[in-house]
């Protein structure tokens, strides 16, 4: 026996008190469709200072004062004005910024099923979202650096750009006074297309494997059932997210730094036992 089930949803704004569009990245406004990720579009990291000088020579004060060297993200002057920033952040005039991706969960699903064969049975329950976006922001556990004392480095963290490293995720990194790092760490953290991650999942939330002992012999022990099974919840999950989040936790928020991601991932559980019938 299998079954499943799938279910869309999406909603937009159709009245809102904002004629003029003002701040669309994080207003509501007419025609906006809720969970919209505003950002840049980038190409790439800098690879040597002919680039760098290159968009130095453009105004990117809206974004830090600091130079940009190889190693830190390149973005791009969508609308060819020579600046880096949001316009006059209004609709219709944001500068470089634009839709880059939309955090409302889409198309979820399930699907489950079970097969029975002389008193053995399986059954199972997949769940999952199949497009879905995530702006990390400044979140420290994806960045692997911020101001908080939570700051955490993973495994996943390694993988930052130097000369020998050039093909990096990540931007290289900066060491700095708490205050002074900021006006360098600005320069790779801006929301940005390179960095969006993709929260689809598939989970694999049930699997249950259960054996029932004949009737005859049960017959012969005084016993009208019995049977062992072994659960499991959350084995396995099929995610392009980096493996120190959970696709169902990054958009719940702990209440010290409003992070996405840093609380508590789902446990993977697995449970064992006998039902004995008298």
């Amino acid at each position: 026996m299998v079954g499943a089930s799938v279910a869309d949803a999406t909603a937009m704004v159709t009245k809102y008190s904002n004629p003029t569009g003002t701040n669309p990245s994080g207003n509501w406004y007419e025609g906006k469709y809720v969970g919209e990720i505003w950002g840049y579009r980038t190409d790439g990291l800098i690879q040597d200072q002919a680039t760098a000088d290159k968009f130095n020579a453009l105004d990117h004060s809206f974004i830090s004062t600091t130079p940009w060297t190889p190693g830190d993200v390149l973005y791009r002057d969508l609308n060819g004005d020579g600046k880096i920033n949001n316009g006059n952040n209004v609709l219709g005039d944001m500068g470089d910024l634009e839709i880059i991706g939309n955090s409302t969960p889409r198309y979820n699903y399930t699907f489950n099923g079970s097969v029975s064969w002389k008193g053995l049975s399986l059954s199972f329950m997949f769940q999952g979202v199949g497009k879905r976006d995530w702006n990390p922001g400044s979140a420290a556990y994806f960045w692997g650096s911020g101001p908080y004392a939570q700051v955490t480095v993973f495994e996943e963290h390694m993988d930052y750009w130097t000369p020998d490293n050039p093909d990096a995720y990540y931007p290289k990194p900066y060491i700095h006074s708490a205050g002074g790092v900021t006006t360098y760490r600005n320069k790779n953290i801006q929301t940005s297309d390179r960095y969006l991650q993709n929260a689809a999942y598939l989970r694999l939330k049930t699997l249950t494997l259960s054996y029932s002992i004949p009737e005859n012999v049960m017959r012969k022990i005084g016993l009208s059932k019995a049977q062992v099974f072994m659960t499991g919840e959350n084995l396995l999950t099929f995610t392009k997210l980096k493996t120190m989040f959970d696709p169902e936790g990054i958009f719940g928020s702990n209440r010290y730094t409003n992070e996405g991601g840093k609380n508590y991932p789902m446990n993977k559980t697995l449970s064992v036992g006998i039902i004995l019938n008298l």
